[in-house]
């Protein structure tokens, strides 16, 4: 019972407690089945104290409440739920009174729901399908009688539905069709830039009949606007990665044609429906990227083609088209490799093209941001148990990465002997990572084993570094930058044997007139020489700021 609880405790007691009074079958062996057959027992043995003229009615809210909380508890809501069920509001009321009282629904900031969470994921596949595994009509009716701008929770429910019907019933109940048939007509009909009207006009204001009344008018958007339904889309992404990618080709195509939708508005400026699609669209791509592989190169594609700002130290963020991508590239705990791998596939070919090329020129920034991610060493891990939140960090399998390190340190290589200096000062950021030191976050200590175990890969990108050197030694731009990233190595690192190391490649760079005033000009007496010498830090700088001036 333990193995199929899935280390759930509640899964455990309730599982127990069905088994105890015999209402489970010891047949059970699936984790799935377990957990559903549980909470159904569950529900069913909160009803039996429930008066037999009411436990029908409290069995339909609660699948009721399944498809439509967290939700507000409203009058809106209520007569809703008495209009699908048949019955009063006053009835409902009392119901959810009592559903309250059991603990089986709670309130929070977001408004009431089942609970636990469990426990309404089990009840909602019964409130969706009939005995022949169709569409219910309690499903019918809550999609005819409650408009989805309104309850954002029953688009994502639906969702959740339906792709288990797809991928642990393995049918295709068309659970969602109806509300993504209405969502299509809803994008159609909005648009990039709604109006804003005023309810009593903006002549009223003019004349001042307000003046004299305790009225603020809030302004009205006359159409709906596309970027806010993309964004009630980000919910129900990685539910539907067919429709998903369906609903952003669309977006991208009425951002190149405004009018598409057939709305008759007239045609606003590209820049602000291109900024619009490129805010929306990572959030809704980037889930299929790590959780949909036979979706990941459609959603990569769509990505790159999106407009992206430079990132702040070119940190991945889904707000971003190419942040989206870095994101997907990073390790992290609970996140498959597979998402990793997808990722060093494609760009093993998309950089190469020679469109990409030409925007790399443009953009060089671009270059680097996805390819860091692949020389991570350590995932950070936070959760919370009760009211303390815990941190930490692990190592990253080396034997696990080793193949995607080694492909992006390729791509690198292959950037530095391109031939053009723009794309070689562009991979510097990766390479740079790639050769950085294991440090131990949150408290956890790197060993000397650990060390050595990255040694390898580390001394493969001081080779990859070499090889540059040489390539561009008339360069003396790229070579300072090179020079300053060894010197950072040579000063703080822990690994002996790369110290030594990236002192003879140090060494090994021609220091040319060219150079020697590039370092002039732009170096500090700490940036060239080693200040550490000597017992007393005072002693060492001052012999420091004595050698620049010589030099």
């Amino acid at each position: 019972m333990a193995a199929l609880a899935d280390r759930c405790p509640l899964l455990v007691v309730l599982g127990a407690d069905l088994l105890n009074h015999g209402r489970l079958p010891e047949t059970v062996t699936d984790e799935t089945a377990f957990r559903e057959r549980v909470f159904k027992g569950f529900r069913d043995e909160f009803l039996r104290s429930i008066p037999s003229d009411r436990k029908e009615r409290v069995g339909r809210l609660i699948q009721f409440l399944s498809l439509v909380t967290p939700a507000p508890q409203e009058d809106r809501l209520v007569d809703l739920a008495a209009g699908v069920l048949g019955c009063s509001a006053l009835d409902i009321a009392e119901d959810i009174d009592a559903l309250q009282a059991a603990g089986l629904v709670v309130e929070n900031r977001e408004g009431i729901r089942l609970y636990p969470d469990l426990f309404a994921d089990a009840v909602l596949l019964d409130a969706c399908l009939d005995f022949s595994g169709r569409p219910s009509r309690l499903h019918r009716e809550i999609i005819a009688r409650l408009p989805a701008r309104e309850f954002p929770s029953l688009m994502r429910n639906l969702a959740q539905a339906d792709w288990a019907t797809r991928t642990r019933m393995r049918t295709r109940a068309p659970l969602f069709q109806p509300v993504w048939k209405s969502f299509l007509q809803r994008f159609r009909a909005a648009t990039w830039e709604p109006k804003l009207r005023f309810p009593f006009g903006d002549a009223g204001n003019a004349l001042g009949f307000l003046d004299g009344l305790d009225v603020q008018q809030q302004p009205v958007r006359e159409q709906e606007d596309r970027e806010a339904l993309l964004g009630e889309w980000a919910s129900v992404a990685l539910f539907l990665p067919e429709n998903t990618l369906e609903l952003a080709r669309l977006a991208m195509s009425m951002m190149a044609d405004p009018d598409a939708g057939g709305t008759g508005q007239p045609a606003k400026a590209p820049d602000s429906s291109r900024a619009a699609v490129s805010r929306a669209l990572p959030r809704l791509l980037g889930p299929l990227v790590v959780w949909h592989p036979d979706y990941a190169a459609a959603a990569l594609e769509i990505l790159w083609s999106l407009d992206s700002e430079e990132l702040p130290e070119n940190r991945p963020c889904d707000a971003n088209g190419i942040g989206a991508i870095a994101a997907a590239a990073t390790f992290e705990f609970d996140k498959p490799l597979s998402a990793t791998q997808s990722v060093i596939d494609w760009l093993s070919v998309k950089l190469l093209e020679p469109g990409a090329i030409e925007r790399l020129q443009r953009e060089p920034w671009i270059l680097s941001a996805p390819l860091k991610p692949f020389f991570c060493r350590e995932v950070e891990r936070h959760w919370s148990a009760g009211r303390t939140v815990h941190f930490s960090s692990l190592p990253v399998s080396l034997d696990r990465v080793r193949p995607l390190r080694q492909a992006a340190l390729g791509l690198v290589e292959r950037f530095f002997g391109a031939g053009q200096l723009a794309l070689a000062h562009a991979v510097i950021p990766a390479v740079e990572e790639a050769i950085m030191p294991c440090c131990g976050r949150f408290g956890r200590k790197v060993t000397e084993q650990e060390q050595e175990a990255w040694r390898a890969e580390r001394l493969a990108a001081l080779r990859v570094i070499e090889t540059a050197i040489e390539l561009h030694k008339d360069s003396p731009s790229l070579l300072i930058r090179l020079r300053r990233t060894l010197w950072r190595c040579i000063e703080a690192d822990p690994d002996p044997s790369l110290v030594a190391e990236c002192r003879r490649t140090h060494a090994r760079i021609p220091d040319g007139f060219s150079l020697r005033v590039a370092r002039l000009l732009t170096s500090w007496p700490t940036d060239e020489l080693d200040v550490r010498s000597g017992s007393d830090l005072n002693v060492g700088v001052t012999e420091a700021e004595r050698q620049w001036e010589a030099f």
